[in-house]
């Protein structure tokens, strides 16, 4: 028997890359479902280096079809990928052997283990590359909070990569998403591959065959965070000033007031955003654009009813879209404390709506509150009593599609030439019968689903791997969103509610990981119960604090998975549970042996689930006489 092995003083005498495109074509256009594409690697590319291997692609955003309420209601808004960027495109993977198609690796929910690696395995630098490399969202302080909302890798609209920067002078054309949308080159690695994250790969022997499934659209088109209403709402624009018109029927003089009562018999001219709150400095820094339809809502009240606007005082007439007509700097001489004295002024975006026929309503729709408030404290901008804008085309919509281009897509391969030795000792050990045996880190997830009712639940993971190393537990959302629901983030699971972001829905709902009150969770392995005692999780459960034991379990599981844990904060938008099953690289033979999961919820808890469990393995690749085995 003999051992295939990349020894780390192999004399590489050069290295060239190969592009291979796509069997079905260089375009790609996804939609609702997901879509297959797929690649050959040649045995003539005799070795490869999987860590320099990367899919190479231009991506786009479609321009979406919304459908939506109010009269006039438009579905504008701007969009972008998820912030975990374009790996989050690779839903599926598997890999065959060329000739006999042997399935040499196969990974379902790809990009859940994307967007785990994205959450946990960073820091400053490793964002930086990922926007770089693969259009991932990034902090951007020119988009931040000034009212104590969290860090949003989703909120930049300056050098966003996804679509073009507004102009900085006065806006009002309609924001056309086919003009301003941009064409991202992204370079995205396959690294949890085992097979393209490992070191040289002897494909002579082999070939590869590749099926890659492309994610479909909606799991992966985000809106921005500081427009939607349940994402960080104290990141939204807030109102700091609203023009109405006092006069019966409309066409007198205008005033500037500080509130706009229900049913009042004014309707509504502009809303002013002050420019010093939630670094709306300037045009381009505003999240929102020309014809997109808005509306505003309390932002100390979780509940978050919107306001509504009619086209006729007292709550007569049919309900109004606030769509946008222009937005504008300008210096507002009006002190919410003495608007008589006129004695401050500052720096405002005036809002104009397109219809200017509008009075916010006495009698609003089923759940929906009333009344535009802002804030009465000159200088300070308090959390109570304040109005923040958000944008509802969206958000209301009854229906809407979204899509988005793949283009030149290539799969490039990075082949190294060797000394024509090692390759000779191969061939001479292949024809004397021996066999050629390599090992490769794999992944396999084993998928198990509760219901929302049940709150004392054991899942059994039917594992076959030989040598585990670690298991990783996603528990997702199982619910079914329709697409304005995922794209806006309305009405996923919450993951806080608490005055530094008001409200925090997830944004990759099933996808990401929920607590949804789990109390406590204990494994049962081979008859055992592991830990000793039962993982305590209330603290996460609360959506206020983190549990140290869970944290301790989960930082093990992930590195011996090779997922660096670097930061936990995300470890509640992303929940995950885990369990190491070796040290200093040992591994556990999981075959013919029990593995349960004991979990005990809250009666809070709300979602159905799905678990996709990820099992951390070495997997063995053998050649003898022409015929190849995979050993898991």
């Amino acid at each position: 028997m003999s051992y295939w092995s990349s020894d780390e003083n192999l004399v590489k005498i050069d290295e060239e890359q190969i592009s291979i495109p796509a069997d079905q074509g260089l375009t790609h256009l996804v939609d609702q479902n997901s879509k297959k594409v797929s690649f050959i690697v040649p045995k003539s590319a005799e070795f490869i280096d999987g860590k320099s291997c990367y899919l190479e692609f231009d991506a786009q955003i479609e321009t979406p079809t919304v459908t939506t309420i109010g009269a006039g209601g438009t579905g504008v808004s701007r969009l972008q990928m998820d912030s975990a960027g374009c790996g989050m495109l690779v839903e599926n993977l598997r890999i065959y052997s060329l000739d006999d198609r042997v399935l040499l690796e196969e990974i379902q929910g790809y990009n859940q283990l994307v967007s785990l690696k994205s959450d946990y395995d960073t820091d400053e630098s490793l964002k930086g590359m990922r926007a770089l490399r693969e259009a991932a969202g990034e902090y951007n302080p020119q988009c931040s909070s000034s009212r104590g909302a969290s860090k949003s890798d989703m909120a930049d609209c300056v050098t966003n990569a996804w679509f073009k920067t507004a102009d900085s002078n006065t806006k009002t054309a309609d924001y056309d998403h086919a003009t301003m949308r941009n064409s991202v080159k992204a370079c995205v690695p396959l690294d949890l591959s085992g097979i393209f994250s490992g070191s040289i790969f002897p494909n002579m022997m082999v070939g590869l065959y590749i099926e890659i499934d492309l994610a479909p659209a909606q799991r992966v088109i985000r809106q921005l965070d500081s427009v939607a209403s349940q994402r960080r709402r104290t990141l939204n624009p807030v109102v700091g000033a609203i023009e109405i018109d006092n006069t019966a029927g409309g066409g007198g003089a205008n005033e500037i007031v500080g509130i706009v009562a229900d049913g009042a018999n004014a309707p509504v001219k502009a809303v002013y955003l002050p420019c010093d709150v939630n670094s709306q400095n300037d045009v381009d820094q505003c999240p929102f654009v020309v014809n997109e339809t808005i509306s505003f809502v309390a932002n100390d009240d979780y509940a978050g009813d919107a306001v509504v606007f009619r086209s006729a005082a007292a709550g007569g007439g049919a309900v109004q879209a606030f769509v946008i007509d222009s937005i504008e700097k300008v210096a507002l001489d009006w002190d919410p404390a003495d608007p008589v004295g006129n004695t401050s002024v500052k720096d405002y975006l005036k809002i104009v709506p397109k219809n200017l026929l509008m009075y916010v309503s006495a009698a609003p729709l089923t759940g929906e509150a009333t009344g535009v408030v802002v804030n009465a404290v000159p200088g300070l901008i308090p959390r109570a009593n304040q109005s923040c804008a958000f944008s509802s085309g969206i958000e209301f919509a009854t229906a809407m599609t979204v899509s988005y281009t793949v283009d030149n897509l290539n799969l490039v391969i990075a082949e190294v030439k060797l000394d024509p030795r090692y390759k000779q000792q191969m061939l001479a050990k292949a024809r004397e019968g021996s066999s050629i045996e390599f090992d490769i880190y794999s992944t396999t997830n084993y998928k198990n689903s509760i219901t929302a009712s049940e709150k004392a639940a054991t899942i059994q993971i039917h594992s076959v791997n030989s040598r585990a190393k670690s298991a990783i537990i996603i528990p997702t959302d199982a619910s079914i969103y329709d697409t304005q629901s995922l794209v806006s983030s309305n009405g996923t699971y919450e993951v806080t509610q608490d005055n530094m972001d008001t409200i925090l829905n997830q944004s990759r709902a099933g996808i990401g990981g929920i607590c949804d009150f789990l109390n406590s969770y204990q494994f049962q392995i081979d008859g055992k119960m592991v830990p000793s005692r039962e993982v305590d999780t209330r603290k996460i459960a609360t959506r206020k604090s983190v549990s140290a034991i869970h944290l301790f379990e989960l930082e093990k599981a992930l590195d011996n998975a090779g997922i660096a844990p670097r930061s936990f904060q995300k470890c509640m938008e992303n929940f995950c549970i885990g369990r190491g099953f070796g040290l200093n690289g040992g591994v556990m033979d999981l075959r013919n042996k029990d593995f349960l999961l004991n979990l005990n919820y809250d009666t809070l808890s709300e979602k159905p689930k799905m678990f996709s469990t990820f099992i951390c393995h070495i997997r063995r690749i053998s050649i003898k006489q022409g015929f190849i085995t995979v050993t898991q």
